[in-house]
């Protein structure tokens, strides 16, 4: 079932639940996913057996260990049944993240870059992960490249980018009009 309110700017394949909606996995872009890994994995497999250069074998196997860090990501995504966004009045949550969810005042820009939407906030501090912790220090890396490390891929969610990112824009000006009435 499609919700087609254009007044709440819902054009998701699911409905709101009251004024929260909750944005889950898309189980066949993650199926697809983990199909690519595993044939792309068989594929070096099929060179690093037929390398006979050390070089070669090395960046083989270093893209094995990444191919398979992702398709266990992408496998657990595949059965999951938790939420990957979700969005209400107070503000966004990002599991993957954070189990804190962000308040809209806290968040200074909404932008879309490459293949990611980026939440740019004042303290990203207070919403990541801790630094000793694996997705800590990959947040914190990706930071050090440029970007900000609240973000999400949109295209593993169900529904299509743009209508997320209208969606979003909607609850951030509902949230505003908010505060500035209740000053």
């Amino acid at each position: 079932m499609t919700v087609r309110d254009e007044s709440k700017g819902y054009i998701l394949p699911f409905p709101p639940q009251g004024d929260r909606l909750v944005i889950p996995y898309s189980r066949g872009v993650a199926i697809y996913n983990l199909l690519c890994c595993t044939a792309f994995g068989a594929i070096m497999i099929f060179v690093m057996i037929y390398s006979s250069r050390i070089e070669e074998q090395i960046s083989v196997v270093l893209c094995l260990l990444f191919l398979g860090g992702n398709t266990i990501r992408v496998g657990k995504r595949a059965r999951t049944s938790e939420p990957a966004l979700v969005l209400d009045a107070t503000g966004v949550r990002i599991p993957d993240i954070s189990e804190h969810t962000i308040p809209w005042n806290d968040i200074r820009e909404v932008k879309r870059r490459s293949l990611l939407i980026f939440f740019e906030v004042d303290d990203p501090e207070r919403y990541t992960p801790p630094a000793s912790t694996l997705r800590g220090k990959w947040l914190r890396f990706i930071s050090h490249l440029g970007f900000p490390p609240i973000a999400f891929y949109p295209y593993e969610l169900q529904g299509r980018t743009k209508n997320i990112l209208t969606t979003i824009e909607r609850y951030r000006a509902q949230a505003s009009e908010a505060s500035s009435s209740g000053r």
